[in-house]
């Protein structure tokens, strides 16, 4: 996944996203454990979600597919889990965009 306006590696690509992920869960857990520093936590989420947020967002600014408007809807509904299912679903977008385009 070479990104030309990012230049970012695949696997730094999928390590944001995951951990973007499991600091959210994270988040959530410590908001009903009462942990001591949740801040800590909530902050390192957001972070990273919004990391994850601009490669994604940039991605889909780079390509050429339909539904991007979904895909938009869908990230402001489920901020934490979109990114990574649009790394799942990149390379069916990608065939579809070659066959159709």
């Amino acid at each position: 996944m070479e990104y030309s306006a990012f230049k970012l590696n695949q696997k730094l690509v999928w390590a944001i996203v995951i951990s973007s992920v499991i600091f959210s869960i994270l988040a959530i857990i410590s908001l009903f454990q009462q942990w001591a520093v949740p801040e800590v936590i909530n902050h390192a989420a957001i972070m990273l979600s919004a990391a994850a947020w601009l490669i994604v967002i940039g991605d889909m600014a780079y390509r050429t597919f339909y539904h991007k408007s979904l895909w938009v809807v869908f990230m402001i509904l489920f901020p934490s889990i979109t990114p990574l299912i649009y790394l799942f679903q990149r390379e069916k977008l990608q065939r579809i965009e070659s066959t159709i385009g």
